[in-house]
């Protein structure tokens, strides 16, 4: 078959009369494509038709038939194209079961004879009358899977819960040619903020890569709604408004006003179609088993299939992840002027009151809610029912909804009410992370997550928006005089330090008596280019917010001297280095001898001398780990020391607390940022004059005379001096100049 003749029609009704799907019922049914299945069909026959190859990056809520489509779509492709081979990898063993199970539902109930198969491994369906073949593998934590292929098509089933997705990623990209007629597809529940996920997601809303972004929230899905009721309302709405209103709750139950509503929001596309009963998820999916629907589903209205920001019309460049809203002659939201039981609405309840008051600016809707009927005056309100309950007991968040997404109906309301209590213990950032409104609640929300979400989100957005100052690279020369004049040089692409505020002597701001004063903590790594950053974040101790940050996997021979130069660029800024691990000791060293740098210092106990002493560099230890966590929660929370540095938020959005209990990166992440923002936030505060804990660290192993005498064994451990090639300078009389010289630029520069 000649794919550039492929119709989404086509593929709909080979769907219908070829594959068979286990509905949630348990029974076996024609697989009928769902309105969210079709918008990825017509994306993908699109693609096919204009012969250029198929990306496609999902963000999703739960159990919404995406994994389904997914292997019914790969299916269609090796039962129709000769010498094709697609690949599904799957997130664990588990979840490759599931999906090799459906693929053998597909082949069992193939009508008439099957086509014959020969077994090529485990885990593959190898059809001989036309060479194609479909093979289903676990992503393992190597990030290896798929490189040895040629592929018509993949499907990463869960991205975000790979062990090393992005080289797994990277593995599957290379081995499917960019032709049309291939098909490479991800998609995920979201697992926290800045994961895999994101970062292709993100890239993608941006267009700086070719995957096409489809967002599908939870009110996509017409399963998600469940009958209102008054026991569900007093079980699942607000504690307090259940207080203030119980006896309106039990006139209501007793007399019977409204035990449901067939209330409806603004029908559009999907709104239409979902309730001709169409086939749901096969229960084979690669995902884990989400929540029931508490009840049949009614047809509740248009979902949102995912936008541009500040879009509200279909992407069509981006995929057309977006449905156009309603529909000429369906009814409004508003119109409706009876409850079910057939009372009257009472005036203050309906009108610019109810769902067209509040999509029109909500001032009605305010004045609804101060009118609520409280105990004292239930006797006046006997004429309100179900629906005029459950609307007033709507939270701020739920408010909010049902503002921005028109097409939300009570219904669907109270189902996330039940599923919230039910299926995730009351835990709304878990209820938001797996079912979604919008892209951002599923990347935002984390159960696991250290510091905070929100503060972070919002530094992340002035970060992309306003970017580095100027990206550096430090130097210095040694005058005859022996001082050491410190310079830099703007290189966009060899710099490795990103200037966020120039030094107070360079804005101008020169005053004998009030020099700014900077603090910078610095994690040191071997600079090898699989291993960790090494990096230096420079706070400003008045404002607190970040000023410069060096990042760079670079030998720590070349990286000593840049963050010293930034150092004394800084107006010689109080600098503590970790030395945890071995690496950090020669480079305090250095740092030491040359005596330049005003290095942090801290009170140890020597088991030499058996004495307190001081040492110069920080040791992060089971002690003063927990104060780098205690002081980064304050700082992100209370916004007392913002980050620039794109790179150092995103590292602190990714920090979780591991099986052990250690508050880490997460796998295949880095946290070395993090590190030195905590420790420069720590030395803030000692400049401050805070009482801190910081002079009791206690080091029992490793220390800085002990790291002097075992330095030949470290370099014996590493193979290698590496800062052999150090060249001590020669300074008599150690100090620090930076002469003024003209404007470059509108600034002034120093050298």
């Amino acid at each position: 078959m000649d794919h550039r003749l492929v119709t989404a029609q086509h593929i709909d009704d080979w769907f219908v009369e070829n594959l068979c799907i286990r509905t949630e019922l348990g029974t076996i049914e024609p697989f009928r494509m769902k309105p969210i299945q079709r918008v990825l069909i017509d994306y993908v026959a699109d693609c096919f038709q204009k012969d250029v190859p198929a990306y496609l990056i999902i963000l999703k809520a739960r159990q919404e038939g995406i994994s389904t489509l997914a292997e019914a779509l790969l299916f269609f492709i090796v039962m129709n194209f000769a010498n094709s081979r697609c690949l599904v990898t799957a997130h664990d063993d588990e979840s490759t079961e599931n999906v090799f199970d459906m693929a053998n539902r597909y082949y069992d109930n193939l009508p008439g004879d099957p086509p014959e198969t020969e077994k090529s491994s485990a885990r593959a369906l190898k059809f001989k009358d036309n060479n194609s073949e479909f093979v289903i593998k676990t992503a393992g934590a190597k990030g290896r899977v798929g490189r040895s292929h040629t592929l018509t098509a993949f499907h990463a089933s869960e991205l975000d819960f790979f062990s090393a997705a992005l080289k797994t990623l990277q593995a599957l990209m290379q081995s499917v040619p960019r032709v049309g007629g291939t098909v490479r597809l991800i998609e995920s529940t979201a697992d926290g903020p800045m994961g895999p996920m994101q970062m292709v997601w993100d890239r993608a809303v941006e267009g700086r890569n070719e995957w096409r972004p489809f967002f599908f929230a939870w009110h996509a899905d017409a399963k998600y709604t469940r009958p209102l009721s008054w026991d569900d309302l007093e079980k699942y709405a607000e504690k307090g408004w259940v207080g203030r209103h119980k006896a309106w709750i039990e006139k209501g139950r007793r007399d019977g006003l409204g035990t449901s509503s067939a209330r409806r929001g603004s029908a559009g596309i999907i709104g239409k179609l979902v309730g001709s009963g169409d086939a749901t998820v096969d229960g084979g999916g690669t995902g884990e088993q989400g929540p029931g629907s508490g009840g049949e589903s009614g047809g509740s209205g248009t979902p949102q299939l995912g936008q541009d920001e500040g879009s509200a019309t279909p992407a069509a460049d981006r995929g057309g992840h977006h449905l156009l809203p309603g529909s000429p002659g369906e009814p409004d939201a508003g119109d409706r002027t009876d409850e079910p039981d057939g009372s009257a609405v009472a005036p203050e309840a309906s009108g610019s009151g109810g769902v067209n008051g509040r999509l029109s600016g909500g001032s009605a809707w305010g004045a609804r809610r101060k009118g609520d009927p409280t105990v004292g005056d239930i006797t006046a309100k006997t004429s309100f029912g179900l629906n005029s309950a459950m609307e007033s007991s709507l939270t701020e968040y739920e408010e909010a909804l049902m503002i921005e997404f028109s097409d939300i109906s009570l219904e669907q309301i109270n189902w996330r009410r039940y599923c919230l209590e039910s299926d995730c213990n009351g835990d709304e950032t878990s209820m938001r992370r797996e079912y979604p409104s919008r892209p951002e609640e599923a990347f935002e929300a984390s159960g696991g997550d250290i510091l905070d979400q929100k503060v972070l989100a919002q530094w992340a957005k002035e970060a992309k928006a306003n970017g580095p100052r100027a990206t550096v690279r430090m130097t210095a020369r040694e005058q005859p005089d022996s001082t050491v004049i410190c310079s830099y040089e703007e290189d966009d692409r060899g710099g490795h330090v990103e200037i966020y505020e120039w030094p107070d002597h360079l804005n101008g701001e020169l005053d004998q008596k009030a020099h700014h004063t900077y603090t910078m903590g610095v994690d040191v790594s071997m600079g090898t280019s699989d291993g960790d950053w090494t990096v230096g974040v420079v706070l400003d101790v008045e404002t607190g917010e970040q000023v410069a940050e060096f990042r760079a996997k670079m030998d720590p021979d070349i990286a000593v001297d840049q963050i010293e130069w930034l150092a004394l660029f800084y107006n010689n800024a109080f600098t503590g280095v970790e030395v945890t691990g071995g690496v950090g000791w020669p480079f305090v060293r250095h740092l030491h001898d040359r005596g330049l740098v005003n290095l942090y210092e801290r009170v140890a106990f020597d088991r030499t001398t058996k004495t307190r002493m001081k040492k110069p560099g920080w040791d992060t230890n089971t002690k003063t780990r927990p104060m780098i966590v205690s002081e980064t929660k304050m700082m992100v929370r209370e916004e007392r020391c913002q980050l620039h540095s794109i790179e150092t938020i995103n590292e602190c959005r990714l920090l979780h607390e591991d099986d052990s209990g250690k508050i880490q990166a997460r796998g295949g992440f880095h946290d070395d940022g993090w590190i030195a923002y905590g420790i420069a936030g720590i030395l803030r505060n000692e400049k401050l004059g805070y009482v801190t804990s910081v002079e009791k660290q206690k080091q029992t192993k490793n220390d800085f005379l002990h790291a002097l005498n075992a330095q030949q064994s470290q370099i014996d451990r590493y193979k290698e001096d590496r800062f052999s090639r150090i060249r001590t300078r020669a300074v008599s009389e150690k100090q620090f100049v930076m002469p003024q010289t003209g404007s470059v630029d509108g600034r002034r520069s120093w050298i």
